[in-house]
């Protein structure tokens, strides 16, 4: 294959896909090095994370279980996508695939729970709030089983569903993102009107919009990231030949998660310190 491909190179033509996959360069039997390099660097960036969640968010704040379930998931993932890349497999590349996927689902769940005012661990479990908590992990949670059982159920594995579903559940974890950042960037008692219009009169939803809520000043960095990785997700639609036989656009779509990785750990801790003094009664900013 490295045979064929470095003639087609010499005598300038279009370096061909084997199988689905293009010719990279290897580095000791490694078969896509930049993937597997930018997967470890995204799983440095959780492990930083997940390590200065644990350092500066006190154990007791109502946030602490989402950002502790965040670094764990989010880092199996870039292990199981590094592994992947050094060897394709029928299972590494399961693996990979699903671990995205949980990991998708995960973000989306804890975006929408944001939105609803379900992501705060507190009060009794029998609640209207705590029942729509578990109603919408069983949700998740169904759709995420179905969607493993379906494809490993198959001989040969659905791509096109596998990056359908991907893009749906991603586009729906954007979106509640995008609604809550919004929502708390300058604070809704400044946006009457806007929320007379989207939610009628004499509506209101638990949590989204309260008299007591504020803006958040960290919210930005919520929305960049979120923008950033729809912006970043376009490397996936695009298909060239590797760049010097060793950076294709999945690789680079990988490069593009790593900053983005520690904008959002950013995000969460700060907000995680922000709720846990306003449950004490303490409504000021969160300092990093």
């Amino acid at each position: 294959m490295r045979t064929i491909t470095m003639q087609q190179q010499s005598q300038h033509q279009n370096v061909h896909q084997y199988f689905g996959k293009w010719p990279f360069r290897r580095f000791f039997g490694i078969q896509e090095p930049a993937s597997v390099v930018f997967s470890l660097l995204n799983l440095n960036a959780h492990l930083h994370g997940l390590r200065r969640s644990m350092e500066h968010v006190p154990r007791r704040s109502v946030l602490f279980p989402w950002l502790i379930g965040n670094g764990v998931v989010g880092s199996a993932s870039w292990i199981f996508s590094a592994i992947f890349h050094c060897r394709d497999t029928k299972i590494t590349e399961k693996a990979d695939y699903f671990g995205a996927m949980l990991y998708i689902v995960y973000v989306a769940v804890y975006g929408i729970s944001k939105v609803f005012g379900l992501d705060v661990f507190s009060g009794p479990v029998v609640s209207s709030r705590g029942i729509a908590r578990i109603v919408l992990f069983l949700i998740f949670g169904s759709f995420y089983s179905i969607h493993v059982l379906y494809l490993t159920s198959l001989e040969k594995f659905d791509y096109s569903y596998n990056i359908i579903a991907g893009v749906i559940v991603g586009l729906v974890s954007n979106s509640a993102w995008l609604i809550w950042t919004f929502s708390h960037w300058g604070g809704w008692p400044k946006a009457k009107v806007v929320r007379e219009l989207w939610f009628g009169h004499g509506i209101q939803p638990p949590y989204l919009i309260r008299k007591n809520s504020s803006g958040r000043p960290y919210s930005w960095k919520m929305t960049v990231a979120v923008l950033g990785v729809t912006v970043a997700m376009l490397l996936e639609l695009l298909d060239f030949s590797p760049i010097w036989d060793i950076f294709d656009a999945h690789s680079l779509w990988h490069a593009t998660t790593i900053p983005l990785t520690f904008l959002y750990y950013d995000f969460l801790v700060e907000d995680a310190i922000w709720e846990h003094r306003k449950s004490k009664g303490k409504f000021v900013a969160a300092a990093r």
